[in-house]
């Protein structure tokens, strides 16, 4: 190959290289902005659930419980409770947080607070069980946005799936095993148990399931980078291949 040839070489593969990093910075761009959209959509779903007051999920009833006796806001008790499981997670189970663990445990309890503050209670039953639906499907569709952007679990999954790598139980019986203690305890301190509670076992965990299929491609940066990927991956077959052939 000629000098000519091999400069033109040279600048497609540099050019090859220059799209990968811009399509992998915007991929990573577009899946915070997914994060942070799953965040609220999930913050501002628990606060309906709780303005519904007809119950709600065992941690939100544990929240609530331990925002009634400690004279705490609900989103300042998310925030310490999910800071005290990080912290148990990394301490005594090895589970390092990432910093999307970090900026959920943060952003939650502001939200939630935010929401409430702008959500006002109603005393109809109507709104109220409007209030539950709605809340209980932006949970699931922004637990599972937030979940396909892939930067970090929260921290109660956090925890759980510490416990599992250390003891090997199953996910399944971890998850029910806390759940259940939450509730237990968030009851005993005065948190709302009802018909949401219900409801939102048997319909959170179908909804996450059904958006997390619908939002996996979150944008097209996605599809992108990985095509690029294999062009980078090519050209480097090729370059090898050349290399050999020379004597």
């Amino acid at each position: 190959m000629g000098a000519a040839g091999e400069s033109a070489t040279l600048k497609s593969r540099l050019g090859t290289l220059a799209t990968h990093n811009r399509c992998a910075a915007a991929y990573l761009c577009a899946r915070w902005i997914a994060f942070l959209a799953g965040i609220t959509a999930l913050a501002v779903g628990l606060a309906l659930v709780i303005r519904a007051d007809l119950g709600a999920g065992p941690w939100t009833v544990f929240h609530l419980g331990l925002s009634r006796i400690t004279g705490l806001s609900v989103g300042r008790v998310t925030q310490v409770v999910g800071l005290l499981v990080i912290g148990a997670a990394a301490v005594l189970l090895r589970r390092r947080p990432g910093i999307g663990t970090v900026v959920n445990m943060i952003l939650i309890g502001f939200i939630v607070d935010a929401s409430l503050y702008l959500i006002g209670p109603q005393s109809s039953l109507l709104p109220r069980a409007l209030y539950l639906v709605a809340g209980i499907v932006l949970t699931g569709v922004g637990t599972a946005v937030y979940i396909n952007a892939d930067l970090g679990e929260g921290p109660r999954d956090c925890f759980m799936m510490g416990l599992h790598a250390v003891t090997r139980w199953s996910v399944r019986a971890i998850r029910t095993s806390m759940e259940v203690l939450v509730l237990l305890i968030g009851a005993a301190l005065g948190g709302r148990v009802g018909i949401g509670t219900i409801a939102a076992a048997l319909l959170t965990g179908v909804i996450i399931q059904a958006a997390m299929g619908v939002t996996r491609d979150l944008t097209p940066w996605r599809r992108s980078t990985q095509a690029v990927e294999r062009v980078i991956l090519e050209d480097g077959l090729e370059q090898t291949e050349e290399q050999s052939g020379t004597p």
